[in-house]
């Protein structure tokens, strides 16, 4: 990659290469090893199945759920209460229902037997 400085110019001379470090979703993470990226551990624990398959195995779902594998969030959405019907009401409870919490997209807050007060917080049962 060739980096340049604020006047456009190549700052180091020369093209470099590049390690970039980021938390990809799945599908995003499974496009991203099909195309040469690297699937890293945290802190020491790796999800090895979906890292060749793109699927939240059995396996990995259970170092989730049971707080081996911490590097994880909860999904938040927020809603106005004024004006939450037709259109804005089929979208978020599709989202809220079905996209977010279920399938290969996410897991169940109700199949977590682990949590946290805050996102970034200590996991604890």
């Amino acid at each position: 990659m060739t980096v340049l400085d604020a006047l456009g110019a190549d700052a180091f001379g020369s093209p470099i290469n590049l390690y970039l470090v980021s938390w990809l979703s799945l599908s995003d993470a499974a496009t991203a090893r099909t195309n040469g990226a690297k699937i890293l551990g945290y802190n020491g624990v790796i999800l090895s199945d979906y890292a060749t398959s793109g699927i939240v195995s059995a396996t990995d779902k259970a170092k989730i759920t049971n707080g081996a594998y911490t590097a994880w969030g909860y999904e938040n959405m927020y809603i106005r209460n004024d004006g939450y019907s037709g259109d804005k009401k089929t979208v978020y409870d599709a989202i809220k229902g079905n996209l977010v919490l279920s399938g290969n997209a996410g897991i169940a807050l109700g199949d977590m037997l682990v949590g946290r007060e805050v996102d970034g917080g200590t996991v604890a049962p």
